[in-house]
C-alpha cells in the first residue's frame, strides 16, 4: 500500500509534473501545456488559449516565483534575514534615548511618553479633539463613549453586558470578551501568544507586549515614564498613574473608588475590586481563578501567580519581577514591591 505524509508545510518538498517525453519538469500545469505543445508539437485543447500567470515576488529583493509556497518559504527566510541585517539599524527618539527597528514605534512611544496635556496625542497641531462635556477628560481617539460609560453613567442606566457562564458583567463589550478568554474558554481552543525569548505565553497580545517591554528589552529600548514630581519612573503607563495616586495626590484630589456594601474606600480600583470579591459577594458570585494545570482555585489573583510559580514552573521558566530602579529581581511581586518601597521609596512631595 502507498504511504502519503500525514502533514505538509511550507518546507515539504513540492511534487513536480514531468514531461513523458523528456526530463522536463515544473511546478505548474500549465508550463507543462506549453513545452509539450512547444517542444513535442502535442496539441492540445484549446490551441488559441492565451495563459496569463501572475508571479509572486518579494518586496525585500529579487525573488520571483509562479508557486504561492515556495514564494511563502522564501518570505520567511528572507524577512529574517533582513531584520539580522537591519539590527543596527534603530530608529532614535529625538527627545529621550528610546529607540526601535519600526517608524510606529517611535510614534507611538512619543505619543504615549512625551505629549503634553495641550497637545493631541498624534502630535498634530490641527488634530481633533473628543472632549467629555460632564469633565475635563479628552482624546484624540475615538473612546470617549467607553469614557463616559464608565464614568458618568449611573447603575441602573448602563446597558450591562452579562457572561453567560458566571455572575460576572461588563460595562464594555469588549470587557466581557477578554473575561470569556480569560476564564472560561478550554485550553485547546485558546489562541496563545508565546514569547519568543522565554516560556512565558498569555491569552492577549496587548499582555504579550507588556512581558516583552518589562522583561526582555535593553535599558534604551524600554519607554519609561517618568514621575513629574519624583525620580520614580515606571515601564508601564498604568503603573505611573497608581504611584501618582497613591503618593503625589492630596486627599481631596483623589478620586476615591467607593464600596457600595459598606463604608471602604479604595484610591484605586483594583482594590476596591478585591476588597468586594473578598467581602461582599456569595460563594456563587465570587470570581476564582484558576489553575489550568490542576484543581487548584483561588479568589486572589497573587494566590494564584504564587501557585503557579511554585508548583508547575521549572526553574528556567519562571518569571522573574525585575526591578525598574536596579538590578534587583524576585520571584514574587510582593517581595518586588517590598524592595521598592524599602530601597527605592520616595517621600510625598
Amino acid at each position: 500500500m502507498t504511504s502519503y505524509p500525514t502533514s505538509f508545510h511550507c518546507e515539504t518538498d513540492i511534487e513536480k509534473y514531468h514531461c513523458k517525453g523528456c526530463t522536463f519538469q515544473t511546478d505548474l500545469t500549465i508550463f507543462l501545456k506549453k513545452h509539450m505543445e512547444k517542444s513535442h508539437k502535442i496539441k492540445l485543447e484549446n490551441p488559441n488559449e492565451i495563459y496569463n500567470v501572475d508571479s509572486y515576488i518579494c518586496k525585500n529583493c529579487t525573488f520571483e516565483t509562479y508557486f504561492p509556497l515556495k514564494w511563502l518559504q522564501h518570505i520567511r527566510t528572507c524577512v529574517r534575514n533582513n531584520l539580522v541585517s537591519n539590527e543596527n539599524k534603530l530608529l532614535h527618539c529625538d527627545q529621550c534615548s528610546y529607540k526601535s527597528k519600526f517608524p510606529k514605534s517611535i510614534e507611538m512611544h512619543k505619543v504615549r511618553v512625551h505629549f503634553s496635556k495641550d497637545t493631541p496625542k498624534n502630535g498634530k497641531k490641527d488634530g481633533k479633539w473628543y472632549k467629555c462635556d460632564q469633565c475635563d477628560y479628552k482624546t484624540m481617539y475615538r473612546h470617549l463613549r467607553d469614557h463616559k460609560i464608565a464614568k458618568h453613567l449611573k447603575v441602573d442606566e448602563i446597558q450591562w453586558h452579562q457572561c453567560d457562564e458566571c455572575a460576572y458583567k461588563a460595562k464594555n463589550k469588549r470587557y466581557l470578551t477578554v473575561h470569556r478568554q480569560v476564564h472560561h474558554m478550554d485550553a485547546k481552543d485558546i489562541k496563545w501568544y508565546e514569547c519568543q525569548k522565554c516560556p512565558y505565553k498569555t491569552k492577549r497580545n496587548y499582555t504579550l507586549k507588556l512581558h516583552i517591554n518589562s522583561q526582555h528589552l535593553s535599558e534604551s529600548e524600554t519607554e519609561w515614564f517618568q514621575c513629574e514630581k519624583c525620580s520614580y519612573r515606571a515601564k508601564r503607563k498604568n503603573t505611573l498613574k497608581d504611584h501618582v495616586t497613591t503618593v503625589h495626590l492630596d486627599e481631596k484630589d483623589i478620586n476615591w473608588y467607593k464600596c457600595e456594601h459598606c463604608t471602604y474606600k479604595a484610591k484605586l480600583k483594583k482594590n476596591l475590586k478585591e476588597h468586594i470579591n473578598n467581602h461582599h459577594l456569595s460563594e456563587n458570585e465570587i470570581k476564582l481563578y484558576r489553575c489550568e494545570k490542576c484543581s487548584y482555585a483561588t479568589k486572589h489573583l497573587r494566590s494564584i501567580k504564587l501557585h503557579i510559580s511554585t508548583k508547575h514552573v521549572s526553574e528556567d521558566e519562571i518569571t522573574w519581577y525585575h526591578c525598574e530602579q536596579c538590578s534587583y529581581k524576585s520571584k514574587y511581586n510582593n517581595k518586588l514591591k517590598q524592595h521598592v518601597n524599602a530601597k527605592h521609596g520616595n517621600e510625598k512631595t
